[in-house]
């Protein structure tokens, strides 16, 4: 693991180009919150491109590696990047935009821009509320940040003819969607230090590294953040996705996967090439992963390949325990799916986890207790309650905006916007108070499984550290 200092080294091949910062006002080394710490994909796709072009890159994520605010601005001070782009998920973006300010009262000439689903999903209306960020790029950014860096190169400072650039006086604001993901780089994981995140999950191996098989979701839950174009699926070949498997553990040592589809088994044909793919080069024996799917996708047939390719672990979204309420989210699946995907994830050999929102559209005070009783029921590995929260362009927010169900927003700051504290909508007789004390009790009455079932092979770190230990 690289020190502060370290990460922080002047940038010594030239000139840097951009410079990609992840916000954070408070820093704390929290092990319990930063061992599902993951690189995040999009950052490290932005990151590949815009070096395939030509360009320098550095990357600092603040809460990962405890930069401080002072610290960044001394490292702007050494190194005065062309462009500095903040990417910001609702929770962090008004840190974002903080920081931001303080950049542009030092630095004025230096073009600062935010990109993630905030942004994403209200454009217009972000750079009204913050007006240190210069335009916000909209969707993906991997082909819109070179182009950006080309105008800089030119002289150029109005950037709003390039398409996914949205600025103050801009009417358009399509987004950028790429169709051919072969296209791509792989992330630039060398641009992260990656002894700093240990992964989603608790894979026991040395390294877990994110991949993808394709983008975009078809589904339209009523909670999910989906951007515009985002519900066309784009997939990745078969061989493209082997490649990179073998480069990461030839490059970065990555002996886990975590397979960050939002529903993995939705192209049986990619799935199952890819498994067989892992099978005939013997990959299985150099790795295992996990993936996230839907329950009225699962399919014993794929599972059982699937586990004998390596996978050890799936994640579902179960949402609710109530079947209308299922069915008023958008969610077009069944507390009968949840019952059948879990027997049939057993069955194969695969541990399960999955999810519960608590404060659905029409959720009661009979309704909020039904997840943990039916995630008892279930008997799986893990299982996490978030709290229901009307993000920015959701569905669930114009809801909640015109009232329907009884639900009211009880704030508009968007620190308070996290899925596990401190609640910000309520419903009918449902207060947060009550749906925070209904959360605690959900997971009082499911802890993690510490002792599962976790596979024993030579992959086991936890295992060899028990061995040496056990003979030292």
């Amino acid at each position: 693991m690289l020190t502060t200092e370290e990460i922080l080294t002047p940038f010594a091949s030239g000139q840097l180009d951009f410079l990609m910062v992840t916000p954070s006002l408070i820093l704390f080394p929290d092990p319990a919150n930063s061992r599902l710490r993951s690189p995040s994909l999009a950052v490290g796709y932005i990151l590949a491109n815009v070096k395939k072009e030509g360009f320098n890159v550095k990357y600092i994520d603040m809460d990962a590696c405890l930069i401080t605010v002072e610290k960044l601005l001394r490292y702007i001070d050494e190194n005065m990047p062309r462009l500095i782009g903040f990417t910001a998920v609702t929770t962090t973006v008004k840190a974002a935009a903080h920081i931001a300010g303080l950049i542009k009262k030092r630095y004025p000439e230096i073009p600062v821009c935010l990109g993630g689903i905030h942004a994403t999903m209200i454009p217009r209306e972000t750079l009204q509320e913050f007006p240190s960020f210069d335009f916000v790029v909209r969707g993906e950014g991997e082909l819109v940040t070179p182009r950006i860096l080309e105008y800089i190169n030119k002289g150029k400072t109005d950037f709003s003819s390039i398409g996914g650039v949205i600025t103050r006086d801009k009417d358009d604001m399509t987004s950028c969607l790429i169709e051919d993901l072969d296209s791509l780089p792989y992330p630039a994981w060398e641009e992260f230090d990656l002894f700093r995140y240990p992964g989603v999950d608790i894979h026991r191996t040395k390294r877990e590294l994110p991949i993808i098989t394709g983008r975009g979701c078809p589904f339209d839950c009523c909670f999910c953040c989906r951007p515009p174009g985002g519900k066309k699926v784009r997939y990745r070949s078969i061989e493209s996705i082997i490649n990179e498997i073998y480069r990461n553990m030839e490059e970065f040592e990555m002996e886990a996967t975590f397979f960050a589809d939002e529903t993995f088994t939705m192209n049986k044909k990619i799935v199952g090439g890819v498994c067989k793919a892992i099978l005939e080069k013997r990959l299985n024996k150099k790795m295992r992963w996990s993936c996230s799917t839907r329950v009225d996708m699962a399919d014993y047939e794929l599972f059982t390949l699937m586990k004998r390719a390596g996978c050890y672990d799936i994640f579902f979204g179960f949402e609710s325990g109530d079947d209308k309420l299922l069915k008023l989210a958008g969610k077009k699946i069944t507390i009968a799916d949840m019952k059948n995907a879990v027997k049939i994830a057993k069955k194969s050999g695969i541990a399960v986890h999955g999810s519960f929102i608590l404060g659905l559209p029409g959720e009661t005070k009979e309704t909020i207790e039904k997840p943990w009783k039916l995630a008892k029921e279930l008997d799986i590995r893990g299982v996490s309650f978030p709290i229901a929260v009307p993000f920015p362009g959701t569905r669930l927010r114009t809801m909640a905006e015109k009232g329907e169900y009884g639900m009211r927003i009880i704030s508009n700051n968007w620190d308070d916007y996290g899925k596990q504290y401190p609640g910000v909508m309520e419903q009918g007789e449902l207060s947060v108070e009550k749906l925070l004390y209904i959360q605690q009790k959900s997971y009082l009455n499911h802890p993690i499984k510490v002792d599962w079932r976790w596979p024993e092979d030579a992959l086991d770190r936890s295992k060899k550290t028990k061995i040496n230990n056990e003979t030292q």
